[in-house]
């Protein structure tokens, strides 16, 4: 996927703020220590896999797990599109579907892009993805937003209920 919720302008005045970015494994994976100091946030995950296919991916931030998130999406799944939506959530869900390990061609992909993520108070996230599990194939677009606080400074990805990530890679940009 190529950088296509931000607009051509800003690409240049990307950072990469996990170098190398962070393996997916185990049941969530987090980059935190976010600097403040950026306009919006751009994040990717490439390859994902998990230890069962046709799982979504939760999307947290500072470690939250209150209600404090609200997402709508379109989703299309094997050729059923469907409305999915929720307000007063732990996270932000339907990100992604995912192929089980050793499905290379199917392997999972998202983007994500969150305007103002320094904000103290509600903020917006804007995504969009591809996924695969051999059968079905599935992409999304939504936006929700979050309800905090405080600035993001960390991002987690999370396996949804007891599975886990068996590969790909989150890369974490700050764009100014």
């Amino acid at each position: 996927m190529g950088r296509i919720l931000i607009p051509n302008a800003v690409q240049n005045g990307m950072t990469l703020l996990n170098v190398g970015g962070t393996t997916l494994s185990g049941a969530s994976v987090s980059v935190s220590s976010i600097p403040t100091t950026y306009k919006h946030l751009y994040i990717v995950a490439k390859d994902i896999t998990t230890s069962t296919g046709s799982i979504d991916i939760i999307l947290r931030f500072n470690s939250d797990t209150g209600t404090n998130y609200a997402y709508s999406a379109v989703r299309n799944n094997g050729g059923t599109v469907q409305a999915r939506s929720s307000a007063a959530n732990d996270g932000i869900y339907d990100l992604v579907l995912t192929p089980v390990s050793g499905t290379v061609k199917y392997q999972g992909q998202l983007e994500v892009f969150i305007p103002l993520y320094a904000e103290t108070d509600t903020v917006a996230v804007h995504y969009q993805s591809y996924g695969h599990t051999g059968s079905n194939i599935a992409s999304y677009s939504g936006s929700g937003m979050y309800d905090g606080t405080a600035a993001i400074t960390t991002i987690a990805l999370v396996a949804q209920s007891t599975y886990t990530f068996s590969g790909g890679k989150l890369y974490v940009y700050g764009v100014s």
